[in-house]
C-alpha cells in the first residue's frame, strides 16, 4: 500500500555540469519537492553541479559509492533517464516499477536499453522520438511529455524590439563550439548588426533565467532554453551548432515541438545570410502572442503534476507479489563500477596535475620572495627599481 505522494528517485547519467538532461532532471526534481513529494537523485557521475543542487535545495545526490545508503532511503518509484542508469537502478531495485524518459535519441546514452520493455512507463520528449522508438520495438506503448520552461518568479522581456537594422545584442545558450555558426555571427557583428556572446558550459558560466534572458534583445538555442525566451517574450532562432529552424513564432510552435526545437525540422543552414533575415524579421515578431502560446502548454508547474500523476498511476495498478522479476543481467553493477574506477582516475590526474603545477610554480614563487626581501633590505635599491619600473 503506497501513500498518495510516492518517494521518487529520478536518475541521471551525469549531473557534472549545466547542460541538457543534468538541468532536466534538477528542475523536476525541485519542482517535485515543491508539491511535497520525497524526492533524491541519482547520477553515476555526480559532480559540481550534483553538489551545488544538493547544497541549495537540501534534496540528497547519490554516486555509484553511496548505493548502500540509497537502498536504505528505499524508492517507491524510479525515473531514470540513460541506458546506464535504467540497468543500474533495475539491478538494484528489481522490485521496484520503473518510468524510463528519452530526452532524444542522437546521443548514445539515449540508446533503448535492451529491456526497456521491464519499464512500466517509457516517456519520449517529443514525437520524432515516439516515432523512432515504435519503429524500433513497435511493442512498446509510449507517451510524449514535452519539454518544459521554468515559471517559476516569470516576468516578461520589458525591452522593445530594436529596429530592424539596429544593433541587436544576441545571447547563444549552447554548450558546443561551432566554428562555422560563429564565423556567421562575426560577419554579422562586423556590420554592426549584432553584439553577441555564448553562453553554457565552457563559455560564461551563468544560470540561464528568465531575468537572463529578458536582459537581451534575441537569443539562439535549442531545447528548454527556447521555451523560456517565448515565456518572456524574447525571440529566439532555434537553432543547433549546426542547422537553424529559424525564428520561433505563435504558429510555428506545433511544427518544431515535433522535433523538441532542435533545429531538425527544417535543418536550414547556419549562414550569415540566414541569421540576418531571421534578426531582421525578429522586430516584427508578435511578442505576445508567443509568450502566451508557450505559457499555456509548457509550464514545468504542469509537468511536474503530469508526472506525478503518472507515477501514482502506476503504483496503483503494481502488485510487487504478482511481478514476474526478470533475471538481472548484471550490466548494472559493471556500469557502477566503471564510474567509480573512472572517479579514482580523475582524482589521481587532478593531484597530479596540482602536483606538477606546484613543482613549476614553487621556484617562482621562491624567487619571488627572495627578491621582496632583497629589496625590503636595500631602501636605496628599492627606490631605484621603482623608479626604473616608472
Amino acid at each position: 500500500m503506497h501513500c498518495l505522494v510516492p518517494k521518487v528517485l529520478l536518475a541521471n547519467n551525469q549531473l557534472s555540469e549545466r547542460a541538457g538532461s543534468e538541468l532536466y532532471v534538477c528542475e523536476l526534481a525541485e519542482s517535485l519537492a515543491r508539491r511535497g513529494v520525497d524526492v533524491a537523485v541519482f547520477a553515476l557521475f555526480p559532480g559540481a553541479l550534483a553538489e551545488a543542487f544538493s547544497t541549495r535545495t537540501g534534496l540528497p545526490v547519490y554516486g555509484p559509492q553511496q548505493l548502500e545508503e540509497l537502498m536504505r532511503w528505499a524508492p517507491d518509484i524510479i525515473h531514470s533517464h540513460h541506458v546506464t542508469t535504467f540497468h543500474l537502478l533495475g539491478d538494484l531495485f528489481p522490485g521496484v516499477p520503473r518510468v524510463h524518459g528519452i530526452l532524444g535519441l542522437v546521443p548514445d546514452l539515449e540508446q533503448l536499453p535492451v529491456n526497456l520493455a521491464e519499464a512500466s512507463r517509457v516517456l519520449a520528449v517529443s514525437e520524432r522520438d515516439r516515432d523512432v522508438i515504435r519503429a524500433r520495438a513497435p511493442d512498446l506503448e509510449v507517451e510524449v511529455v514535452r519539454n518544459w520552461f521554468d515559471d517559476r518568479e516569470l516576468r516578461l522581456a520589458a525591452r522593445m524590439a530594436p529596429a530592424s537594422n539596429a544593433c541587436h545584442r544576441l545571447l547563444g545558450v549552447s554548450s558546443h563550439h561551432a566554428p562555422e555558426r560563429d564565423a556567421a555571427l562575426d560577419t554579422l557583428a562586423a556590420e554592426g548588426l549584432v553584439s553577441w556572446e555564448r553562453a553554457g558550459a565552457g563559455a560564461v558560466p551563468r544560470e540561464i533565467t528568465g531575468a537572463y534572458l529578458a536582459e537581451v534583445d534575441l537569443v539562439m538555442s535549442i531545447g528548454r532554453t527556447v521555451l523560456l525566451a517565448g515565456a518572456v517574450g524574447v525571440p529566439c532562432i532555434v537553432a543547433d551548432q549546426h542547422v537553424s529552424d529559424g525564428l520561433l513564432s505563435a504558429e510555428v510552435v506545433d511544427e518544431l515541438a515535433y522535433h523538441n526545437f532542435t533545429g531538425r525540422a527544417r535543418r536550414l543552414a547556419l549562414t550569415a545570410e540566414h541569421l540576418r533575415a531571421e534578426i531582421e524579421r525578429s522586430s516584427r515578431l508578435d511578442r505576445d502572442a508567443l509568450s502566451r502560446r508557450i505559457r499555456a502548454g509548457y509550464s514545468l508547474s504542469a509537468r511536474s503534476l503530469h508526472f506525478l500523476n503518472v507515477y501514482e498511476e502506476v503504483l496503483a495498478g503494481w502488485n510487487r507479489n504478482e511481478t514476474q522479476l526478470a533475471p538481472r543481467r548484471g550490466e548494472g553493477m559493471v556500469y557502477r563500477d566503471m564510474a567509480i574506477h573512472i572517479a579514482q582516475l580523475e582524482a589521481m590526474m587532478q593531484s597530479y596535475r596540482n602536483s606538477m603545477s606546484w613543482r613549476i610554480t614553487a621556484p617562482m614563487r621562491k624567487a619571488r620572495a627572495m627578491a621582496r626581501r632583497w629589496l625590503s633590505r636595500s631602501p636605496g635599491r628599492h627606490t631605484a627599481a621603482q623608479q626604473q619600473s616608472h
